[in-house]
This record gives C-alpha cells, structure tokens and sequence, in this order.
C-alpha cells in the first residue's frame, strides 16, 4: 500500500506492506551464556511481518523518515524446549526516525535514532542476555542514535559523525560489548 500527499511545499509519502514467510530447515546464529555463537538449524518457523515506511518533506531542505518492522515468529522442533518458541537471532521489533536539514548549499545535518527491541538468542528463549536487565531470559534492547554534519564544496568534503551519540555502551548481536560512542572526522578530495 502506498499513499502520497502534498499539501502547498510540504508532501508526505507512506508505504506498508505485511507478508507471510514459511522457513523450512532455517539456519540462525545461536549464542551461548558466554557469547560464543554457532550457526544452527532451527527445522521450520512461521514469520508473520509488518514494514511500514514514512516520509515527510517540509521544505526542500528539511525532511523527516520513519520506520517501523514488527515480525511474530513461531518455530517448530521435535523438541519440547524448542518448539513453539521466538525464532533467535532477529530483532522482532525495530522502528527508526530520521531528520535531515540542508543547512545552505555547502552544510547538512541529519541526526538518526533506532530502536531494536525482542531479540532471542538460542533456541529455548530462556537464558539471561544482559546483566542489566530482569533475570527472566527476555531478549536485549538497544537504542542506537546517530548525529553527521558533512560539508561539501566542489571535489572537497568534510564530514564529521558521532555514532551512538547518547550511549556510551553498546553490544552487538552476540551480545558482546562492542563499540560504545565513536566520533569521526573524514577529508575526502575527489577528481583529482
């Protein structure tokens, strides 16, 4: 489903679409307590998935994105601690927002936030995976929010981004620490 307005220089975009998807003798990556991981078959799952996409032009220069996916996933196994169970390794819930100015011919700005949420790690949905969070095995979250400013002139362009701007930590999909916030100022001269 698409839809698309304007109203005087202001246009709004929107775009949805939901799906079904069988997976048979579907291989996921699957961490252990310690955060070694594997790749495992998980026999069959059952996805069921919303995306919707929004967009929002206010002027030529500042535009807003948002994003949304929900996926329900159920698996089967002949195993009882296995069967009827989220499908590990996907984040089932992820929405997104991002703000873009083009701030004059030479400077934009764009600042970027996610949020990851209902992540499995094994098969069985039951191992605590973040000390941080209710001893009672549910998946990590994360919030993830980016800022760039980038500069450009003819064959030259600066550009400096913050990534993880609010957080100073940060664990991958093994749910390993990682990279907490990280600042980087790049030169770029092209055709020369």
């Amino acid at each position: 489903m698409k839809y698309r307005t304007g109203f005087s220089s202001m246009t709004f975009d929107f775009s949805s679409a939901i799906y079904q998807q069988s997976l048979e003798n579907s291989i996921v990556a699957i961490f252990n307590s310690s955060g070694t991981g594997t790749y495992t078959n998980v026999s069959s799952a059952e996805l069921t998935g919303l995306e919707m996409q929004a967009g929002l032009q206010f002027t030529p220069d500042l535009s807003l994105s948002l994003q949304a996916q929900l996926i329900d996933s159920e698996t089967s196994s002949e195993y009882v601690a296995f069967d009827n169970k989220k499908l590990p390794g996907i984040y089932h819930q992820q929405y997104s927002a991002a703000l873009q100015y083009q701030i004059n011919k030479t400077w934009r700005f764009k600042i970027s936030s996610s949020i990851d949420k209902e992540l499995y790690f094994n098969r069985s949905n039951q191992f605590e995976s973040n000390i941080n969070q209710a001893k009672d095995g549910n998946p990590a979250d994360r919030i993830v929010t980016d800022l760039a400013l980038s500069w450009r002139y003819k064959h030259y362009s600066v550009n400096l981004s913050c990534s993880n701007l609010f957080n100073e930590q940060y664990q991958d999909l093994a749910n390993r620490p990682a990279q907490g916030r990280s600042i980087q100022l790049k030169f770029s001269i092209e055709d020369i």
